[in-house]
């Protein structure tokens, strides 16, 4: 089996599709998995323990370029599924050109309808599941089934890389007079899907929760990217109206 997996959009997206890859190792331990990804998510898939190779699709190259590169890769690479998950339509067109057996994913915008012969159709605005889980019911087609929680993403880090981020880590917590020894709660206030999200400001309240049932037992680590200003900006906000809230905050 090889399986050819579309994931060009952001880089939470890429994660949450990662499980998709460990789903299908575990029942298929053969099979080669193939991922169709942007530049910037490429790193995610350095020594990753299920997937065996990665097609750059930049959004900078020509339409040409990208084209031929789909053609030439899929031609080499025979794949016999195709899983539109989400981002660039065009290596969805290229697989159905090239007549791959089984074309799944999600269907939702127009061009899904037609290019995938083994799409699903699904409700995740509703919020009624993990978006790792919506997308590994995509391999339904494949006769895997999601066995609940938000499953493996299969990446690996190597010991000496994972000591680097740590100190990293730890000198700037400190150099905010903060403490690293406490147990840590990770925040992530930002979302840009379309999925339904929880309004920063009620991630802030959760925080201040948290705290007046368990003051001063953890250090709350808000992760963002430069792109996540405004919903930075609505959690700092709230945070600054609970002025009475003792919370250890590091935004990172």
């Amino acid at each position: 089996m090889r399986v050819l997996i579309n994931r060009t959009d952001a880089i939470g997206d890429v994660l949450l599709t990662l499980p998709m890859a460990s789903s299908i190792r575990k029942q298929h331990p053969q099979a080669k998995i193939v991922f169709i990804v942007s530049p910037r998510t490429a790193p995610l898939f350095e020594n990753h323990s299920h997937i065996d190779d990665i097609w750059i699709f930049s959004p900078e190259d020509s339409l040409k370029k990208k084209w031929d590169m789909l053609r030439k890769n899929i031609s080499s690479f025979r794949p016999s599924a195709y899983f539109h998950c989400g981002g660039s339509f065009l290596p969805t067109w290229a697989a159905f050109c090239a007549g791959i057996p089984l074309r799944g994913g999600l269907k939702s915008r127009w061009p899904s309808f037609f290019l995938l012969n083994r799409g699903l159709r699904q409700r995740r605005t509703d919020g009624k599941g993990h978006e790792s889980n919506y997308n590994m019911e995509l391999l339904a087609p494949l006769g895997i089934v999601p066995e609940g929680g938000p499953g493996d993403t299969g990446i690996s880090l190597g010991q000496d890389e994972t000591e680097r981020f740590l100190e990293e880590f730890k000198d700037g917590v400190k150099g905010e007079g903060l403490g690293v020894k406490r147990p840590m709660i990770f925040i992530h206030p930002g979302m840009r899907g379309h999925t339904l999200n929880w309004p920063p400001n009620n991630f802030a309240c959760l925080v201040g929760e948290i705290e007046r049932h368990r003051p001063g037992e953890f250090l709350f680590v808000i992760s963002h990217t430069p792109e996540d200003g405004e919903y930075l900006s609505s959690f700092r906000e709230e945070m600054d109206r609970q002025r009475k809230s003792t919370a250890m905050v590091y935004y990172f």
